[in-house]
């Protein structure tokens, strides 16, 4: 069953690429997060924080369970991955482009623009 589901690669070699991954991703935001904090400085920092509040919470919502619902049409075999990863990458778009709006709005109409453009791109 796994073979069918994995092709040809093993149950190892996808634990093992996983946690490369996931150990990259862990550190890239790690690193990111230090060089943001001696760039900004404690108040700049603090600020881009706040500013992330909006963002993050967009990000929960625009997920809508969509890592769920992909593994379990692919696992049950309902979709292919080919139309797996055509939806999934439309709706990363759409509401990529949204998202982006509207905390662009919610940013500028706050008055928060007053803070820097540079700093609200980052958070963009």
């Amino acid at each position: 069953m796994f073979n069918r589901l994995l092709g040809h690669k093993s149950i190892k070699a996808h634990i093992l690429s996983t946690g490369i991954v996931r150990f990259f991703q862990m550190g890239s935001g790690f690193f990111c997060s230090l060089l943001l904090a001696r760039w900004l400085q404690p108040e700049g920092f603090g600020i881009f924080a706040t500013l992330m509040v909006c963002p993050m919470i967009l990000i929960s919502l625009a997920e809508l369970g969509l890592r769920q619902s992909a593994a379990y049409a692919v696992g049950k075999c309902l979709a292919s991955i080919r139309d797996v990863s055509g939806t999934l990458s439309t709706m990363w778009l759409i509401t990529s482009v949204l998202s982006f709006l509207v905390v662009s709005i919610f940013l500028y109409s706050q008055g928060l623009h007053s803070r820097g453009w540079t700093l609200l791109l980052i958070v963009g």
